[in-house]
């Protein structure tokens, strides 16, 4: 969204250099919180984040759009609930508020063997989390979110729009 004095606010194409930035920051920044976080899940939010993790599989990514980015974002942001790091948690809330048009386009446009790669991910992810698994938790979500990057990347000129100010 841009905002303009004088002249409103409007919503504005996806922009390559925001993507990049926001996503590269999310590689750094949800791992370190999903490895503070692991230890000190509880078992409800244990057995919810496997139970969102099915529920994504059954959206059928693009056929089920809306239900998928809900899912999917509960899924991440509930398996960094842990963490005690306010200002953290507080960034990659504001990452995922950024970065959520370019994940609906993901998703829009998803081939069915990317969106099964993704609840694959997602249920690793759920196997490390419930293993206490800090280490393999920080590094599967790092891949998770660099290949969706870079699966985004490559939709190139369909998804980036320059606004002419």
């Amino acid at each position: 969204m841009k905002i303009k004095a004088h002249s409103g606010a409007w919503v504005s194409g996806l922009d390559q250099e925001e993507f990049e930035q926001c996503y590269k920051l999310r590689e750094v920044v949800e791992p370190m919180v999903i490895g503070e976080s692991v230890p000190l899940l509880n078992t409800v939010q244990l057995d919810r984040i496997a139970e969102l993790a099915d529920l994504i599989d059954a959206t059928g990514g693009a056929r089920g759009l809306r239900s998928f980015l809900q899912l999917d974002r509960e899924f991440h942001l509930l398996s960094y609930a842990g963490a005690a790091y306010p200002f953290l948690t507080e960034l990659v809330t504001r990452l995922w508020n950024t970065t959520q048009p370019y994940r609906r386009e993901l998703v829009r446009y998803m081939p069915d063997e990317s969106f099964h790669s993704t609840c694959a991910e997602h249920h690793l992810i759920v196997d490390a989390v419930r293993s206490r698994d800090t280490e393999a938790a920080q590094s599967l979500v790092r891949l998770h979110i660099r290949r969706t990057r870079m699966t985004l990347r490559n939709y190139g000129e369909v998804l980036w729009t320059k606004d002419d100010d």
